[in-house]
């Protein structure tokens, strides 16, 4: 994928560990990328595919898995590593609420088509993510994906 063949562009590797985890649950990949515009081949360290592409495999995947959870298995999957810079900053934070005040000031560095933000009452925070990508309207999986 090129960086400028889409408006919206999400880092990649929040999907890497996708086919894998799909091969553990006995799915084929084909259907899952399919008519999305990013293949398994785009999910490299640094790549950055199309928002839209990525909210349609996450989707996609929980729809031909039967896994409506599949956001959240996706994310235990995860580490610091995919959230690149951000994950980086994190790793130094002092309290769960610093480090989440990390990764929603440098969320823009793993995507163009989403926000994460954080608000903090006098008690407790409160976190967030919200997309703005026209194409994220229907989007399911990624909200279980990002908070987790």
């Amino acid at each position: 994928m090129t960086e400028g063949c889409a408006p919206y562009r999400q880092r990649a590797t929040i999907l890497a560990q996708l086919p894998s985890l799909l091969s553990e649950l006995g799915v084929p990949l084909a259907p899952a990328f399919k008519g999305t515009g990013i293949s398994p081949d785009d999910l490299v360290p640094g790549a950055y595919v199309p928002y839209a592409g990525m909210l349609a495999v996450l989707d996609r995947a929980a729809e031909v898995s039967e896994r409506e959870d599949l956001g959240i298995l996706l994310a235990r999957r995860q580490s610091l590593a995919a959230l690149g810079p951000a994950g980086q900053v994190m790793r130094h934070a002092r309290t769960l609420g610093e480090a989440l005040n990390d990764y929603c000031q440098f969320q823009i560095w793993n995507s163009t088509g989403a926000a994460a933000y954080i608000y903090r009452t006098p008690h407790d925070f409160a976190f967030g993510y919200g997309i703005y990508d026209p194409a994220g309207g229907n989007a399911k999986q990624i909200h279980d994906l990002a908070i987790a």
